[in-house]
């Protein structure tokens, strides 16, 4: 009689268990540094048992999976974690070619699948899903980890937990190859921008939570400050999806005057206080700077510009301005314009001042970056 009851304790304990199997705890997708090659994948057992990984593979996707790794006859210990990288991961176990594209706006992912095609593991980032690509619970997949900064990983929160969620995934600023996902808070402004209804003026702030660990939201500060003065100061009601909260505060805004708004959220435990402010600013009524002459069709050696004017009584003072064409490409600058003076951005400054040797060059810019102007049609924006 005891020994049929062991062998039945053991039949379901074995049934329990046998649903656990390797899985990806931790992916780094988009590295900080220069160098190539420095993408790889953590795998990581979150069973009791150990697995024979000989035959299962690693595939990336960004039109479809493809195979980019498999596995030699080696076994996963329970709790241990295996690195698959580049040939610039110092850390990786094992080295392969990751061909995880660098297209942003497109839905990209990683896949583990067993030898027998029974255990699969995948997490997809980014939108939208153009290519179809399935996860592990619906195909097409309709849910996506957001995409994160350069030098920051994708990774389990918990460590090792799965439940085929998308709340499963967080971006981590620490990432850990081969060892726990490390916990931590951090809470980030991501956007700050003005709407207008009906002469209506609200700022939306939108509040990205990059933690690692549970965030209590009755220990969140935020101050909303309008010219110096504080508008709000207190913890909001945040509803947070995927990791995502907006909140809006309606705002008056003074007259033929710069606006600026400053917003900083807090937290006692907040392990990066660099990403927890975020400004805007900008004139209501009368704006100082218009744009004044432009070339958008030069005859060489002649390049593209723009010029600016300052109409007002005051020195105004460009910061993190930049123009857009009709594309979306952006040129950023910044500036100080003497009252009813001028400044020139163009695409080659050398090549400017060839042509117009007569121009105070002390007035004229190169931008980082050039919105090409479109010589049969275009938008011109500043902002």
């Amino acid at each position: 009689m005891k020994k049929t009851v062991f062998i039945f304790f053991l039949l379901i304990y074995t049934s329990i268990w046998s649903s656990e199997h390797p899985i990806i705890n931790e992916v780094m997708y988009n590295p900080s540094t220069p160098i190539t090659r420095r993408k790889w994948v953590e795998i990581y057992n979150p069973s009791m048992f150990p697995w024979a990984l000989q035959g299962w593979a690693i595939q990336t996707a960004g039109d479809e999976f493809r195979t980019d790794f498999v596995f030699p006859e080696i076994w996963i210990e329970p709790g241990e974690y295996i690195v698959v990288g580049e040939s610039n991961v110092p850390y990786a176990d094992f080295t392969t070619v990751l061909n995880i594209p660098n297209t942003n706006n497109i839905t990209r992912g990683v896949r583990l699948i067993s030898n027998d095609g029974r255990f699969v593991d995948t997490v997809l980032w980014d939108f939208p899903n153009i290519n179809h690509l399935p996860d592990d619970t619906s195909n097409p997949a309709t849910q996506f980890v957001l995409p994160v900064p350069q030098g920051y990983a994708i990774a389990r929160k918990p460590n090792g937990f799965d439940s085929n969620c998308i709340s499963d995934w967080v971006a981590t600023r620490h990432p850990s190859p081969g060892a726990k996902n490390f916990n931590y808070i951090d809470l980030s402004i991501s956007d700050l921008y003005l709407t207008e209804t009906d002469f209506i003026y609200a700022i939306k702030i939108v509040i990205h939570d990059l933690s690692t660990a549970n965030v209590d939201k009755e220990m969140i500060v935020l101050t909303v400050n309008h010219n110096g003065n504080t508008l709000y100061k207190g913890t909001p009601n945040l509803l947070f999806n995927n990791q995502i909260a907006v909140i809006s505060f309606e705002v008056k805004p003074i007259l033929n005057i710069l606006n600026l708004f400053l917003v900083e959220i807090s937290y006692p435990q907040d392990v990066d206080i660099s990403n927890n402010t975020k400004s805007i600013s900008f004139f209501h009524g009368f704006t100082p700077l218009i744009i004044n002459e432009l070339q958008y069709q030069p005859v060489a050696p002649e390049p593209e510009w723009i010029e600016f004017f300052n109409r007002s009584d005051d020195v105004f003072q460009v910061v993190n301005a930049f123009i857009t064409n009709a594309s979306g490409r952006r040129s950023y600058f910044n500036a100080i314009i003497e009252p009813y003076d001028y400044l020139i951005i163009t695409q080659n400054r050398q090549q400017f001042h060839n042509v117009h040797t007569y121009v105070d060059m002390n007035k004229v810019i190169e931008p980082n970056g050039w919105a090409t102007l479109n010589n049969a049609r275009d938008t011109i924006q500043l902002f």
